[in-house]
């Protein structure tokens, strides 16, 4: 053992150790110096937060380094500086600065082919402004402003003066003089009024077919009626049936108009005579009142005349009320009533109809726990006429059985449709023009549908053509606007000479009050 002892062994032994870790803390310090220190004692500063790389030759020698984004060419031996350039995508003083090739017109370049726009700029390139209301007939052109097409106005650009200048300062149109409106469109006829037609141009009314004269006060139609409708029947007992039914009697011959009702369609639609008759009903619902009429029946049809008159007791008072399509009541009982007796749907609604109840039945079943309202009939008597109808009146019959839904008979459509015809035809010999092609009058049939069984047939809800243009609603439930405001002209002129016949009370907004007034002392509702 040597000399000291076991003691001074240990201490020997633990400087020797000492020793060895200190030569290798000197030996890491110099390799993580030479990482830092660059070619010729370059540091690269630890603060600057970059990161470094270097590239030697073949030999050793260093020919450039990167230090960030900035890349060095080792300067030559003569003293000259290294020579920098920024990496792709940057540049400035220190390549600190993100380069867009196309520039950032409103807003800074964030990184390489990047930009971030100012508020109300868009695009690549931030050089699209926005506005946040869309310029509906112009385009954007500055944030928030909108360069108006020719011939339109407003922070929008969704105003037209026709006759008038747009005032900036008013956001609105001040009309040349005869002319109002808020796009200076409508005409006024201050001298002598425009009654039953449009007013034009200042002073000048274009009127409804069947009036005349320089405000329109002329009824050519109602001086005409009797020559109009002579030797045609719109009112007979004999009818051989109102609606289509599966009797025994006659079959046949009700076959053969339900035949030639449909004749136009095409092959597609074709009826299997056993498939529709076996869906049919016993009787005939409606032909039964052809000798024990309804006192009392009243048509509604769906303009906007209403809204302003308290006429929904007195409809209700009616024994039969006739509503049309989707004719609404509630929320509107006190101008409309509440009750429907009978529904009229044109070929629209009955296709929807059937839409709705062939999702119903093929909705998947409930989950299993959670109860379901079952649907109640409805009380309504549906009625369809048009002839696509046929189609799919066994369907509708065998998804809702319970239901009352009925086809208007062929054997009371085809004479009545020949008698529209006819007038139609008398007025234009006598000189009376419609604007453009006529639809298929619905409101006709329902209304020559309640005179065969009603001993008096009041209609309500009926507008002259184009009345919604000055400021009238077209539906009273809606806010749509028809395609063509002279679709209805014929039907509507031949209500009115029905009216002057004596055959119905059409109550049009000129006379609702005094309608009302009427049928209010007649159900003994006065001063209710």
């Amino acid at each position: 053992m040597a000399r000291g002892g076991p003691r001074e062994w240990a201490r020997a032994i633990w400087r020797a150790r000492y020793r060895v870790v200190l030569a290798l803390w000197v030996v890491a310090l110099v390799v993580i110096g030479g990482n830092v220190v660059l070619d010729q004692g370059k540091e690269v500063g630890a603060s600057s937060g970059l990161s470094s790389s270097s590239v030697r030759d073949s030999e050793g020698s260093t020919l450039y380094y990167q230090v960030g984004r900035k890349r060095c060419l080792r300067g030559s031996s003569g003293g000259v500086a290294d020579e920098c350039t920024c990496v792709e995508g940057y540049g400035g003083e220190d390549c600190r600065d993100a380069i867009c090739p196309g520039g950032c017109s409103h807003g800074r370049c964030l990184r390489p082919g990047y930009c971030t726009c100012e508020e109300g700029w868009r695009g690549r390139q931030c050089d699209e402004p926005t506005c946040k209301q869309r310029c509906v007939h112009g385009r954007c052109h500055y944030p928030n402003f909108c360069k108006c097409n020719q011939g339109w106005h407003g922070w929008k650009c969704d105003r037209q003066c026709v006759h008038g200048v747009f005032s900036q300062r008013k956001q609105s149109c001040v009309c040349d003089a005869g002319w109002t409106g808020p796009d200076c469109k409508l005409a006024l006829c201050e001298r002598e009024g425009c009654y039953h037609g449009n007013c034009v141009e200042p002073d000048r009314c274009a009127c409804f077919v069947g009036w005349s004269g320089s405000n329109c006060t002329t009824d050519l139609v109602g001086d005409m009626a009797d020559e109009l409708t002579a030797g045609l029947v719109f009112r007979s007992q004999r009818w051989p049936s109102l609606t289509v039914h599966n009797s025994t009697r006659k079959l046949d011959e009700a076959w053969k108009s339900i035949k030639k009702w449909t004749g136009g369609l095409e092959d597609g639609w074709k009826l299997g005579r056993t498939r529709f008759l076996t869906a049919l009903p016993q009787d005939d619902e409606l032909g039964g009142k052809l000798l024990d009429k309804y006192a009392t029946c009243v048509a509604v049809g769906n303009s906007g005349s209403l809204l302003g008159v308290k006429a929904g007791a007195v409809i209700d008072a009616h024994q039969l009320v006739l509503r049309y399509n989707d004719g609404v009541t509630r929320g509107y009982e006190e101008t409309h009533g509440r009750r429907t007796t009978h529904r009229l749907l044109n070929r629209k609604h009955a296709d929807s109809l059937v839409a709705r109840q062939q999702a119903r039945a093929s909705a998947p079943p409930p989950p299993i726990g959670k109860k379901v309202r079952p649907r109640r009939p409805s009380r309504e008597m549906t009625l369809l006429w048009r002839a696509e109808s046929y189609q799919h009146y066994a369907v509708l019959r065998r998804l809702l059985p319970e239901d009352k839904i009925f086809m208007v008979s062929p054997q009371f459509l085809i004479p009545i449709f020949r008698f529209f015809k006819q007038v139609m035809q008398r007025m234009e010999e006598r000189g009376l023009r419609w604007e453009s092609g006529q639809a298929t009058p619905h409101g006709f049939v329902g209304v020559l549908l309640l005179m065969q069984v009603c001993d008096r047939v009041t209609v309500y809800g009926f507008d002259e053509p184009a009345a919604f243009t000055r400021g009238r609603r077209y539906h009273y439930y809606d806010k749509i606007e028809p395609a063509e405001p002279h679709a209805n002209d014929v039907e509507f002129t031949i209500l009115r000479i029905l009216d002057g016949l004596g055959l119905i009370r059409l109550c049009l907004p000129g006379n609702l009050e005094a309608c009302v007034g009427e049928d209010e002392v007649l159900f003994g509702l006065a001063g209710n």
